[in-house]
């Protein structure tokens, strides 16, 4: 989904939730069920939907992902990463 249809949803969800208390109530309990009853937009297991009603003691930051570095992406391509200067399991010689 684009941006920009992404940005449209979330206009929508939020007007059809001030304007019908039971969509907002099922909307809180469970998003994507409720998203897919009233939308007919079905979300896939791995995303993960939270709505929180907001108030004057709630701060909301929403952080980009993570961008890796191509030589980072170069690593972790070629089955290399993060190593472990301890091997946790030089104790079990049979791994």
């Amino acid at each position: 989904m684009a941006m920009n249809s992404l940005d449209g949803l979330q206009a929508q969800i939020i007007a059809r939730a001030e304007e019908d208390e039971g969509f907002r109530t099922r909307l809180l309990a469970d998003p994507k069920a409720a998203i897919l009853r009233e939308f007919g937009i079905s979300i896939p297991e791995s995303v993960n939907v939270e709505v929180h009603e907001d108030g004057s003691n709630i701060a909301h930051l929403v952080l980009p992902a993570v961008h890796l570095a191509e030589d980072e992406l170069a690593l972790i391509a070629a089955g290399q990463g993060d190593e472990y200067e301890d091997d946790p399991y030089a104790d079990y010689p049979d791994r």
